[in-house]
């Protein structure tokens, strides 16, 4: 899904197709705890539409797929995990049960190997 994201040309598609990459569709689909009048999914499209637009054109079509081809392969070693954790003090990761960027289980893996230097692994249920 997010593969095909820098080739939708819509705005309105291209936001709804990331909405359900960054948040759960049960979360997007829930009542806004704020406004019960609308979902979770037509607020933040609110809020995204109403954000002021910088003065900027867009980017590069090479340099979206340079990105998307970082995130897509982008791997910490333990050993690269453990220098992070001698030079950053506090490290909090956060996951969903329901996570379409990082897998779950990648981030328990990241955390256990980092417990020794007080890493806090933060579980969120249905998100």
């Amino acid at each position: 899904m997010i593969d095909s994201v820098p080739f939708i040309r819509d705005g309105e598609k291209k936001i709804n197709s990331l909405l359900g990459l960054l948040y759960s569709p049960i979360w997007l689909d829930q009542r806004a705890e704020n406004d019960h009048d609308q979902t979770n999914r037509q607020m933040v499209l609110e809020r995204i539409r109403n954000q002021p637009q910088p003065p900027s054109k867009p980017g590069a079509f090479v340099g979206g797929l340079s990105q998307l081809w970082a995130g897509l392969t982008h791997r910490v070693t333990p050993d690269q995990l453990q220098y992070l954790a001698r030079v950053i003090p506090k490290v909090l990761i956060v996951t969903g049960d329901d996570d379409n960027i990082v897998n779950s289980k990648n981030s328990l893996r990241k955390s256990l190997l980092l417990l020794d230097n007080g890493c806090v692994l933060k579980g969120m249920d249905g998100v």
